[in-house]
């Protein structure tokens, strides 16, 4: 517990000077017809967006899916006050996903907020990422540490791929940092992530992440952009 509490704590003093940054709505789904889940957002991702700063993604697992859980609606905004504005029970909310009940179970719904953006998506994009939920009491060196490897995979031919890391806030996994390496395509992210397993520019393969992490889940998911305001 104590563990716990420690790793919460670092967490939000890591967070203490991003009051303005993105946060991130991430709803779990179950469904036994993906492919009519992801129809749906694709139809219904710019009405539940509106006007409002932020975008709309999809993700379905490929491996390492959580146990339930089949796929994940994450809607983006500027900052938490934005996020946390959101009416669930608005009537474009309640109209949109009115269409989708039959399909559709609601596992958990979540806030994370960015500690490190990725790749600019707009609407239609499509990529892959490796997923790692993390507990570490060091979060600050953890983002700097991926920062680095992000720039040295980009000096060694990746620069289509990046990571993105997040605090998630509240749920199961709360205190815990969720870091995502995106690329285009699979073979693309697998060819980067043979490279950081092997290549002596790489900070893993230097040991720099050793003792600074325990990875708590491992995923590899396929996302795309459904609508973005940006």
């Amino acid at each position: 517990m104590k563990k716990a509490i420690l790793i919460q704590l670092s967490a939000m003093f890591c967070l203490a000077s991003l009051a303005s940054a993105q946060a991130l709505q991430v709803v779990r789904i179950q469904t036994d017809d993906p492919a009519g889940y992801l129809a749906w957002a694709d139809q219904s991702a710019s009405a539940l967006l509106g006007d409002n700063e932020g975008s709309v993604a999809t993700c379905v697992p490929r491996f390492g899916a959580e146990d339930g859980v089949d796929a994940y609606f994450v809607s983006a905004g500027p900052n938490m006050a934005a996020l946390l504005s959101l009416d669930l029970n608005g009537p474009v909310v309640q109209r949109e996903t009115a269409k989708v009940a039959a399909l559709r179970t609601v596992v958990a719904r979540d806030v994370f907020v960015t500690l490190k953006a990725g790749s600019a998506r707009q609407a239609g994009d499509r990529w892959s990422q490796m997923v790692l939920m993390s507990e570490t009491s060091q979060p600050a060196r953890y983002v700097e540490l991926l920062g680095e490897q992000e720039r040295a995979l980009h000096e060694n031919g990746f620069d289509d791929v990046s990571w993105q890391v997040h605090a998630i806030n509240t749920g199961d996994y709360s205190g815990l940092i969720h870091a995502a390496l995106s690329a285009p395509t699979g073979q693309r992210l697998g060819e980067a992530l043979d490279a950081v397993s092997t290549a002596s520019w790489s900070n893993f393969v230097r040991g720099e992440f050793n003792e600074l992490r325990t990875i708590a889940r491992n995923m590899i998911i396929d996302c795309a952009m459904h609508a973005s305001n940006r």
